[in-house]
């Protein structure tokens, strides 16, 4: 495991850093999470705080953009804390411009998975499992959202 859960896209202009909230509760327990919200934990929070200490050390940030659901807001203000020593996103002077927070960024929806584990969800919708049969890019049983539905809610953000 990567001690910094990020991807780095640099061009000679901008620099995008994709970083995925710390861990949550849910993590934790093996939970599907989707659009059900779930704290971070103490571990998931210090993930942040060194991501952005990490970042500290890049391009100033001019933007961010996140879920609106609080493990992603909670994320974000870990990493502006690790960054910039502020004590918060409303803190930063370019929180207005340049924070973005909306519903279009969510992760993928589980459907009535949401909550349950890998377990849970063989063992009370086994025929679900079964038709599923891996093919989440087109599909996704359970009532949930497909990849590609995901990068088609997520490509419309501004």
């Amino acid at each position: 495991r990567q001690l910094y859960d990020f991807d780095v896209l640099s061009t000679s202009m901008v620099l995008f850093v994709f970083v995925r909230h710390g861990q949550t509760e849910y993590n934790a327990g093996g939970r599907y999470q989707g659009h059900v919200d779930s704290k971070l934990t103490k571990e998931g929070l210090q993930q942040a705080l060194l991501v952005g200490q990490r970042l500290k050390q890049s391009k100033p940030m001019q933007a961010l953009y996140s879920s609106d659901l609080g493990r992603c807001k909670s994320t974000a203000d870990a990493i502006v804390k690790g960054a910039f020593g502020l004590k918060n996103l409303v803190d930063h002077e370019q929180a207005e411009k340049g924070f973005t927070f909306s519903q279009m960024l969510r992760e993928r929806h589980f459907g009535h998975w949401q909550g349950l584990t890998k377990s849970m969800v063989k063992e009370k919708y086994a025929d679900e499992v079964k038709a599923d049969a891996g093919d989440w890019q087109h599909k996704m049983q359970g009532g949930g959202e497909s990849r590609l539905d995901v990068l088609s809610r997520t490509m419309k953000v501004n």
